[in-house]
């Protein structure tokens, strides 16, 4: 199914292997159709390494920079293995921003137009839980959303039958980490079965790291992508902040840089609001 070329790079050869398109994959006709109607035809490196375990069911730890493929990886053999004529929960994507759990759906909903069984449910907010609340008299067999909705949703209120779950998903685990979400995670973990295929992703993956997600993941298998963390176009740089507050910091650090264009992030909205101030 592979098809080797020869790159030189210097006075080195390598060889990289190009998966031909997604039809070499052991997915249904009906997937194959839907990613070709999406203008997916070539799977990215990371996809090639684990959709095809993710198929058999394997749990994995993957490592991959942002803009990889890492949703799609997971996502078309997530949907590809999953019963459409059994109307019940069979798989979680926990995410661990409503943002990227807003992404990740979008996705999955523009492939469900090509399988029309499929029930795909977000939860990411007090809002949102209370519309799709109306709805769960036919169980979604995916749910995505951000931890805390998703523990309120289901190890609390216990709306969804559990027992049908064969697929949990951890998506920017560092930054589930970084956010102190594992506590929830644990919670709903410890409702699902034993045999649980998990598959953790994370654009960093340091040893620490790395070694506390194994308890999710096992080591059935570690996919690393990059050598390198981030973009080679990134610089980073090291601010001492002890004798002025971060705000102050911040300022004095785009009057030197004099950026043409900035994003500044924050993980709170009072952060957000403090620095725009």
């Amino acid at each position: 199914p592979f098809s080797p070329e020869k790159v030189q790079k210097g006075s080195e050869f390598r060889i990289i292997q190009h998966m031909a398109n997604f039809a070499q994959f052991n997915l249904s006709k009906e997937m194959v159709s839907a990613l070709e109607k999406l203008g997916y035809k070539e799977p990215s490196p990371v996809q090639g390494k684990v959709i095809p375990k993710a198929l058999r069911g394997d749990s994995i730890l993957c490592q991959s920079e942002t803009g990889s493929g890492k949703t799609h990886s997971y996502l078309i053999p997530i949907l590809d293995r999953l019963d459409l004529n059994l109307p019940r929960l069979q798989a979680i994507v926990i995410c661990p921003s409503r943002e990227l759990a807003r992404q990740v759906y979008d996705f999955a909903f523009a492939l469900s137009k090509y399988f029309p069984k499929l029930k795909v449910r977000l939860f990411t907010s007090s809002e949102e839980k209370s519309e799709n609340e109306q709805g769960l008299s036919i169980a979604p067999q995916l749910v995505i959303g951000t931890p805390g909705r998703l523990k309120d949703l289901l190890a609390e209120d216990y709306k969804l039958n559990l027992r049908g779950v064969k697929t949990l998903v951890l998506d920017e685990a560092d930054m589930l980490m970084d956010m102190g979400y594992f506590e929830d995670i644990d919670a709903l973990r410890s409702l699902l079965r034993e045999d649980l295929q998990v598959m953790v992703f994370s654009a960093t993956l340091e040893q620490g790291l790395k070694e506390k997600l194994r308890k999710y993941a096992g080591s059935d298998f570690l996919y690393e992508g990059e050598e390198n963390k981030s973009s080679g176009n990134v610089s980073h740089h090291l601010i001492d902040i002890k004798h002025v507050g971060k705000n102050e910091a911040l300022i004095r650090f785009l009057k030197i840089r004099q950026p043409y264009l900035a994003l500044v992030f924050a993980s709170k909205k009072e952060d957000v609001n403090s620095a725009y101030a």
